[in-house]
This record gives structure tokens, C-alpha cells and sequence, in this order.
């Protein structure tokens, strides 16, 4: 971490305990100008004195070089650079999954899909955004597949979670919450999920969870971790892992 960087996002943001007043509004770090503007002071930092001779050398020599005393990732840099890149690493990873486990604490994004309210496990998410339009793929089958969809300048996959579930649509009053889209799954494989209301981020206790109910459908029981009670609501945890496995069924 650069000295006098306040990397407030591992402390009370999503890698932290969630403390911000301003995620009320971000539900994000990626969405904070806090984020971003230590984001541009990393770019616009002086490199240091011989960094540009460094990469020269590792350039030069290829990736199997013995001689940098160091070994090199796949992305090019020292284990010193990885282990420092992930320290602000913006989505979740696993030092904020051990500090849930340790704590019993399980941090959850919620939100609504026709009359369902449902909840992920916040470690999937990547960014919540506005609605763009989605260009459709043609000769695709299966309805769950909704399209390619821009995100901050990225064509990413954009899946219906509501078809996936067998949630059927509903037609909310004016007012009634506003649609947003959710990044989820790895950096290697994100997906876009259209929602129709984000109530936000909480954290519960995961031995609150309750066993899903019988009249669950069967497709929702398929991902359902548990029930819980949250705010008057009765809120379907999903198993995210399981989810994003099967994921890849909708492009077939």
C-alpha cells in the first residue's frame, strides 16, 4: 500500500465491516468517488527510481529468468507486486471470507426479482450499475440467455436469474424500487443479472438460516441455501457457488 493512501475499503468498506455510511448509496466500493480517486492517485504516482529498467529486464529475459531472485506470476510481476496488488484488490477475496467465518457472519447482498426477495453472498459481487441495453445473440434457445451486454467499456454475458429461478415477473406501482444490474461471479467470468430493486448490503448469522420451505419451486430450491428473516422480509439465500456453476447452462 502506497504511504498516505487511506485504503478505507479494507477497513469499513466491502473488505472491511461494512461500516460506511456512503454504502448505503454505493453498495459498492468500485462506486465510490473515495475508490476511484485512490484509483487515479495510483496511476498518476512517479514510478519509482529503476522500475522502468526492472520491466525492461523482465521483458528482455522471459518469464522463466532466474536471475530476478524473485518468482514472477502470471501476470508478469514479483510475488512482492502480487502480494501488494491484492491488498486493495476491490472485490471480495478471502481474507474478508475468513473474517465472516471467524465472527460467524455471513455478508450478503439483497435484493428483489419479481415478488421474491432474495440475497447472495457479497464476495460474488463486482459492481452494481444502471440498466444499458443488451444486444441480443441470434439462434440462442435458451430463454435464461439474455444477451452481451457494455459494461465500463466490457462486453459481458447477461443472464435472466429470473428465469433461471422460474420467478414469474412482477408489475410493481411507480416508485416501487428501480431496476439495477449486478456484475457477480470470478474476474475471469462475470456475468450481468438484470434485478429488478437492491434493498442493499447486511451481514447475518449464518446459523440464523432456516431450511427452505416445501412450497419453495423447484428450480429456486436448487440454489436455495436457507431462509432468514430480514427487516419484515422472508429472504431466499442463494448458494452462490452452486449458482454460478450452472451458470453456463444458459448459453447451451
Amino acid at each position: 500500500m502506497e504511504a498516505g493512501l487511506q485504503d478505507c475499503w479494507n477497513h469499513i468498506g466491502v473488505m472491511g465491516d461494512h461500516s460506511c455510511p456512503l454504502l448505503v448509496e454505493a453498495i459498492h466500493c468500485q462506486n465510490c468517488g473515495v475508490y476511484g480517486a485512490a484509483g487515479r492517485s495510483l496511476l498518476q504516482r512517479v514510478a519509482p527510481p529503476g522500475y522502468v529498467e526492472e520491466w525492461i529486464q523482465i521483458l528482455a529475459d522471459g518469464p522463466e529468468s532466474p536471475e530476478l531472485g524473485e518468482s514472477r506470476t502470471e501476470y508478469g510481476g514479483t510475488q512482492q507486486n502480487r502480494a501488494q496488488l491484492s491488498r486493495i484488490q476491490p472485490s471480495g477475496t478471502q481474507p474478508s471470507r475468513a473474517m465472516e467465518k471467524s465472527s460467524s457472519l455471513q455478508s450478503l447482498i439483497l435484493f428483489r426479482l419479481g415478488e421474491e426477495c432474495l440475497a447472495c453472498p457479497v464476495h460474488l459481487l463486482q459492481l452494481v450499475t444502471t440498466p444499458t441495453p443488451i444486444h441480443r445473440i441470434p439462434h440462442r434457445q435458451n430463454p435464461a440467455f439474455l444477451g452481451l451486454v457494455n459494461v465500463r467499456g466490457e462486453l459481458l454475458l447477461c443472464v435472466s436469474l429470473r428465469v433461471l429461478l422460474g420467478i414469474a415477473p412482477a408489475h410493481p406501482e411507480p416508485g416501487h424500487g428501480q431496476p439495477r444490474w449486478i456484475v457477480m461471479g470470478t474476474t475471469a467470468q462475470p456475468w450481468v443479472v438484470p434485478v429488478d430493486e437492491i434493498y442493499g448490503i447486511d451481514r447475518v448469522a449464518i446459523q440464523t438460516l432456516e431450511e427452505p420451505p416445501i412450497v419453495l419451486g423447484q428450480e429456486t430450491a436448487a440454489y436455495s441455501q436457507g431462509m432468514i428473516q430480514w427487516q419484515g422480509r422472508r429472504v431466499n439465500v442463494l448458494a452462490g457457488d452452486r449458482l454460478l456453476a450452472n451458470l453456463q447452462v444458459a448459453l447451451t
